[in-house]
């Protein structure tokens, strides 16, 4: 008998606990991760979080960590011209990214790379200083690497 979730929209995840996503991104790399699992594989437990994007009319919205609740929101951008990347800081650490028009296709666009460096921003719980990670000009890389 298995004793794995068959509700892999609900994992519990080393960086966040327990979370549900029910998005297709996530569905996609929940099957390899219940699968090794399931067959007793050994090895380090998933290590994927919660990334997607939706096109809503005109706009595209990416997202990448978890947050239910935050102490700090960080913008980088223009609000008034609603292009910007929104942190979610959780005393001080990046727990979440969320963007609104900025860039192409985010699974395969060349702003991609900006959105990996959210990522790693995420996972590293990095902890820039918020003024920084407000400026345009400083590179997410760099404050990842940090």
């Amino acid at each position: 008998m298995s004793t794995w979730p068959v509700d892999v929209a609900n994992q519990l995840h080393p960086l966040f606990g327990r979370v549900r996503v029910e998005h297709y991104n996530n569905a996609e790399k929940q099957g390899a991760a219940r699968g090794q699992v399931h067959a007793r594989l050994h090895g380090p437990p998933t290590t994927t979080f919660t990334r997607f994007w939706s096109d809503q009319y005109e706009h595209k919205l990416e997202y990448v960590g978890h947050v239910t609740k935050w102490d700090e929101f960080v913008v980088r951008g223009s609000v008034a011209d609603a292009k910007l990347i929104g942190f979610y800081l959780v005393d001080g650490v990046v727990r979440a990214a969320v963007g609104l028009d900025r860039g192409g296709d985010p699974e395969t666009g060349p702003r991609r790379r900006g959105w990996a460096a959210c990522a790693r921003l995420v996972s590293a719980r990095a902890r820039p200083a918020p003024a920084v990670l407000a400026d345009d000009r400083t590179d997410l890389w760099s404050l990842a690497r940090r």
